[in-house]
């Protein structure tokens, strides 16, 4: 007959319960604003392009911008980093117009993706209005960045993307790592007392 011999220690241990993994923090980017604002080009020491800056002077503003928002809220909140905005142009019938803009330009940016620390704005051009000496609208283009080959690599240029007449909205895409960070917003061009205006599509309308 066996001899059961019983070790000290050799109970049957429970494991620890262990709590579940703190979820990582993510982004809170949110529409901050549409409204038209004064630009002008900015040039580098070489006189390369350098993208658009904001001006002191407001009087005359010439160019649709979206604004976005990494907001603060309760608990963390992650940033973000290169963020591309695309941009999608159509006509009065909802008929696309052209090719869209795969890589818009951000105001105050140079020629960069954006980029949000937590509670930073950053606002993206969706079109630049040509005014005549009375002001009124007689055109629009919409500024977007590429790449273009070089003997040093790859170099980014401005170019301008000429809009059509029958411009009547555009569709904004947020992406990074070619993810989408926010849903596509659309906003409606108006003209108002021979003044150029944006605003949000809400999705009642």
């Amino acid at each position: 007959m066996g001899t059961h011999i019983h070790l000290p220690g050799s109970e049957r241990r429970e494991k620890p319960s262990q709590s579940p993994p703190k979820p990582k923090p993510q982004h809170n980017l949110q529409l901050h604003s549409c409204k038209m604002l004064q630009i002008e080009d900015s040039i580098g020491p070489h006189g390369e392009m350098g993208g658009f800056h904001s001006t002191d002077d407001q009087s005359k503003p010439n160019t649709a911008v979206v604004c976005i928002k990494n907001k603060s809220k309760e608990g963390e909140v992650a940033d973000l980093h290169d963020v591309r905005a695309a941009l999608i142009f159509r006509d009065g019938n909802g008929k696309e117009i052209g090719n869209g803009i795969p890589r818009a330009v951000w105001v105050n940016n140079q020629l960069g993706n954006a980029s949000f620390d937590l509670e930073e704005t950053k606002c993206v051009i969706v079109a630049i209005m040509q005014q005549d000496a009375k002001g009124e609208v007689v055109g629009a283009t919409a500024p977007y960045i590429r790449e273009l080959p070089t003997n040093y690599g790859l170099s980014l240029i401005v170019e301008a993307y000429e809009l059509d007449e029958n411009l009547s909205t555009v569709e904004l895409f947020l992406l990074s790592k070619n993810s989408r960070v926010m849903e596509p917003m659309m906003f409606e061009f108006f003209d108002e007392n021979n003044k150029p205006g944006i605003r949000l599509v809400s999705d009642d309308e």
